[in-house]
């Protein structure tokens, strides 16, 4: 028997305004996951809080790596004094060299890879 854990949220319809590209990935496709569970390949569209569904402007591939607290990023050290286990989802976010640092619990709107 595997344990599954469900979320109380309402993704929305992805916002067609100028600040935000059209999505590549069909969302249709996208599942809630914790930042933990992220692969090398996913597609994440949004970041999911109590609040709602905060869409990217533009979507992105995930390549995870593991975090390191002394990395000169300049990303990484905002948030290496977090309370909770932190992971990176990419160390080059969108070609500006910075990283993706993200605490493990954060839910995200993804798009698996094997979908993609």
């Amino acid at each position: 028997m595997q344990t599954m854990d469900f979320y109380p949220m309402v993704i929305s319809r992805y916002p067609q305004d100028q600040d935000h590209a059209p999505t590549l990935a069909d969302p249709a496709a996208a599942r809630l996951v914790p930042a933990v569970d992220i692969a090398v390949g996913d597609v994440i569209l949004a970041v999911v809080d109590a609040m709602g569904c905060d869409y990217f402007n533009e979507e992105y591939t995930a390549n995870p790596t593991d975090f390191d607290p002394k990395c000169e990023c300049g990303v990484c050290c905002e948030v290496a004094e977090e309370d909770g286990p932190i992971v990176v989802l990419t160390a080059d976010y969108r070609g500006s060299g910075c990283c993706d640092p993200m605490l493990a619990k954060t839910l995200f709107l993804a798009v698996p890879a094997a979908v993609t």
